[in-house]
């Protein structure tokens, strides 16, 4: 379930809510209290005939209706998104957290008692035509003083006036063979006519104090999501403006959460939601800077006092902010290319994706760019696939790839260097470097056999095989194997958890001790745990040439992972990660970085561990812990599990698994890693307790920062928006600290 939805005035009826009154009677007693009257009596008894009256309506089916989700939400989890019809939006509010039961019922209490002192106007319904007709009948006959009031559906709309002009307006839509149908109303509700109730309804507010959204709500008045700070606004102008319910629906065909759920009395918004889905297309959706950054429009201020010239002039960029590769190509095509069209650079999330995937967002990337250069691809050292491994580097000359993201190096490979060195060229006295290498690590050893020139004796074994020339023999021996060093602070994905203070220093020290035996120095970045300005900014302070961001990305428009795991993510914080074991180095103990808050996934993969270590064969497991794994883990046999496995091994590993029970077992385990990824990325949400999302806390610190801003739902992710927001608070910070001193 993704979205629910509240029906507004129209829905209620006698008998309402019946089930509810006695399981809720705490909150039928506060509302009884507020408003002087029994609830229970006006829905099930009405003896005076008020429940069809918009000062008894409203309050009526605010309760009713938020009855009626205290009762959903006792059995199921919490929507992603929340939308509710004109009077339906306060419960929608309610379920997000701005306000509790009593006020939104003193809320609509008020609304109700102003909304029923307008007199002398009406509202007619028109149905079974289309927008396009209505308004052109509207034109023709000059009814100018009649505003559309509902865009309930594509073929219904709902017009609001003063009386005599909709009488008029009835004959006309009957004459133009158009079928209406008058609402039992005495107000012209949603039109220009209430603006009186609104100038008062907005003197009421300021009573009033409003929590931040904790699930993200639709606005009737704008059919897009809310702001923090935009409720008491909205909720004035709603009064006046017309219901879009039309884009509600659009919206969320747009961010793909059309698993619509009505929750009141009746089916009313059922109907009308099923034939806009049929019949509509989504919305264009333009994501808004956050209110941080509302002055951006290029590029941010005093841009050039963070990072490094150097950096830019060599990648061809604008900004010193790297997106950096996210595996199973969560680092999509999509974000890099997006990220090098704004002048960043950004690399293809290679890890765990076939050769054959690879290459295609590596064609994709080549025909959005062309001759572009600030895009890369990573190749993680795979030591148990060297034949893959060789394959990515051919991959990357055949397509003239102009930046490789190296991790997990603790060596220079053959393969490595041919792609330096096919990328060399002679431009005047200088060696120009074209196959650019990007090296993240947290060793010092491996960064300084990155700085330095390849290996003579590797040099030497190519020239040999004449896979190189002797110029770019020559040439090698000038230029650094890498020519950009990211210290990887603790992070997301795999980690070694270490200190990006004590590191980065480290790395440029032995950086600045090399320089002057080269044809030009490294520069040397920092990431982890860089998700707001001032983290932002402190990386810069410290000397670094740029920075390069992760777990903030995967939770944006462009990453490739499912919107669930998306929606989840942009609802953590700091605290909310843990480390895990790591599936594809599982053996060894070493560990990684993952989402734990709403998971079993960390303390399952964490068992597995410690099975591993104490047992050398699946056979010695108790009944009781196979019956758990298979239950509950795998969702299927080990020996189904097991199939799965030699599926995809070769006769070689096969053979190996065969031999060695530890080894055996080994694998079956590790295949619940890769299993728990793919459930994420896939968003089945049955299977929600077995994600494994790798992330590191900066996520969580971003969120702290984006809220009240339209990054705070991740719908507004845009990967490169976010970047810049980012870069121009940091500068802000910068200066506001210097000016202080």
């Amino acid at each position: 379930m993704s979205t629910i939805v509240f029906p507004g005035q129209g829905a209620q009826h006698k008998g309402m809510g019946e089930e509810l009154f006695e399981e809720f009677s705490e909150h039928c007693a506060v509302a009884d209290q507020i408003l002087g009257y029994s609830i229970r009596d006006l829905c099930l008894i009405d003896k005076d005939n008020c429940l069809n009256l918009t000062q008894f309506t409203q309050p009526a089916l605010y309760t009713v209706n938020a009855l009626h989700c205290f009762k959903y939400l006792k059995s199921h989890s919490q929507p992603m998104v929340l939308a509710g019809h004109s009077l339906g939006e306060y419960n929608a509010l309610l379920a997000a957290g701005v306000f509790d039961f009593e006020t939104g019922l003193k809320l609509v209490h008020k609304r109700g008692e102003l909304m029923s002192r307008a007199r002398d106007g009406g509202m007619l319904a028109i149905i079974r035509t289309n927008q396009n007709q209505v308004e052109s009948i509207l034109s023709s006959h000059q009814l100018n003083s009649i505003d559309i009031a509902n865009y309930n559906s594509p073929s219904q709309l709902v017009l609001s006036g003063q009386a005599s002009d909709i009488k008029k307006a009835k004959e006309i839509f009957v004459s133009e063979k158009v079928f209406c149908i008058p609402l039992k109303v005495s107000g012209a509700f949603h039109s220009r006519y209430m603006k009186e109730a609104a100038k008062g309804y907005q003197n009421f507010l300021e009573g009033f104090e409003f929590s931040p959204l904790k699930i993200p709500v639709i606005a009737n008045v704008t059919g897009e999501l809310y702001k923090s700070d935009q409720v008491k606004e909205l909720l004035v102008k709603q009064l006046c403006g017309s219901v879009q319910w039309t884009n509600t629906i659009r919206y969320l065909m747009a961010i793909k959460e059309t698993d619509i759920t009505e929750v009141g009395p009746g089916q009313v918004l059922t109907k009308l939601n099923a034939e806009i889905i049929e019949k509509s297309k989504p919305i264009q959706l333009v994501a808004k800077p956050s209110k941080k950054s509302e002055t951006i429009t290029s590029e941010p201020k005093d841009k050039f006092e963070l990072g490094s010239q150097s950096f830019l002039k060599h990648h061809q960029i604008k900004y010193p902010y790297v997106a950096g590769s996210m595996c199973q190509g969560i680092s999509s095509d999509k974000l890099v290319i997006k990220m090098a069209q704004s002048g960043f650079l950004a690399f293809i999330g290679s890890y765990g994706l076939s050769l054959d995937e690879v290459e295609k967002l590596i064609e994709s990337c080549a025909r959005a760019l062309g001759s572009q250069q600030n895009y890369g691809v990573n190749i993680h050292n795979q030591s148990v696939d060297l034949d893959k491994q060789r394959a990515m580097w051919e991959l990357c000359i055949k397509y003239h790839v102009p930046c490789v993201e190296v991790s997990g190096f603790d060596h220079i490979s053959l393969s490595l260097i041919l792609y330096r060195i096919k990328g060399l060229s002679r431009a005047a006295d200088q060696i120009a470097i074209k196959h650019k290498i990007f090296l993240k690590t947290t060793r010092l050893d491996t960064a300084a056999l990155f700085m330095q020139p390849a290996p003579l004796h590797l040099l030497d074994k190519l020239l040999a095989e004449r896979q190189i020339t002797p110029d770019e023999h020559l040439m090698a021996q000038s230029v650094s194997v890498a020519d950009d060093i990211c210290v990887e602070g603790d992070g997301g994905w795999k980690t070694d958890q270490v200190s990006a203070l004590v590191k980065l220093p480290e790395v440029m020290r032995l950086r600045d001790q090399q320089s002057q035996l080269l044809n030009s120095p490294v520069r040397v970045g920092c990431s982890g745990g860089i998700g707001t300005p001032e983290a932002v900014a402190a990386v810069f302070m410290l000397g670094a040439d740029f920075i390069l961001t992760g777990s903030i990305n995967q939770c944006t428009v462009e990453s490739n992972t499912s919107d669930h795991t998306k929606q989840l993510l942009s609802k953590i914080n700091s605290e909310d990660t843990c480390y895990v074991p790591a599936g594809d180095l599982f053996e060894s103990g070493a560990r990684a970085q993952v989402v734990r808050k709403g998971f079993y996934f960390p303390a399952r993969a964490q068992k597995l561990y410690d099975l591993y270590r104490v047992h050398s064969d699946i056979d010695d497991l108790s009944v009781q812990d196979i019956k758990q794994i298979e239950k509950h883990f795998f969702a299927r046999s080990m020996t189904s599990v097991y199939q799965e496995i030699i599926a995809t091994k070769d006769n070689h590993a096969i053979k190996k698994m065969n031999e060695s029970k530890k080894y055996k077992m080994a694998e079956i385990f590790k295949w619940y890693f890769d299993y728990a990824q793919k459930l994420s990325m896939q968003g089945v949400k049955q299977e929600q307790d077995n994600y494994q999302i790798y992330c590191g806390p900066a996520l969580g610190a971003f969120n702290q920062w984006a809220a009240g801003t339209a990054f705070e739902s991740w719908q507004n992710r845009q990967v490169d928006k976010i970047a810049l927001s980012l870069l121009e608070d940091a500068s802000a910070f910068l200066k506001s600290k210097l000016e202080a001193a």
